[in-house]
């Protein structure tokens, strides 16, 4: 639900309503210099950082939830196709701003996701041999 909040219907906090405002990116990384290159440290920490954060959670989650999605192939796939979702359907929306490069920054954010819930994995499983080790012993 959070997700469609965030995505499809925000609350508009701190930023300007535009009404109609209708923007559409197809050129790889340009929102993303463009944000780089803005004056206002907090352009590119809500653009690139909001970004990245918005699908690493399913990155960690996927693969807990859905048994069959864990390798890092299902897992991108998934979320990019849970990405290009979003941005097709905001291409409909009035108000709102369809990104190519929104499409490639949720893609990342969910690898980052992914390899985070394989660190968890890892670290899970050593200490659960480790503690199966000295009750052994």
């Amino acid at each position: 639900m959070g997700l469609v909040g965030v995505t499809i219907f925000p609350i508009p906090i701190g930023v300007p309503y535009y009404g109609d405002y209708f923007h559409v990116n197809f050129i790889p990384f340009k929102s993303i210099l463009g944000s780089l290159n803005h004056s206002w440290y907090m352009v590119p920490l809500r653009n690139i950082g909001g970004n990245l954060v918005l699908l690493a959670p399913f990155g960690f989650l996927l693969p807990l939830v859905w048994k069959g999605v864990n390798t890092l192939g299902k897992v991108v796939t998934t979320g990019f196709l849970l990405s290009l979702t979003i941005e097709l359907l905001q291409l409909i929306i009035p108000g709102r701003a369809a990104d190519v490069d929104d499409l490639i920054l949720n893609t990342f954010g969910l690898l980052f996701g992914f390899l985070a819930f394989k660190l968890f994995d890892l670290l899970l499983r050593l200490i659960t041999k480790e503690k199966r080790l000295s009750e052994s012993r």
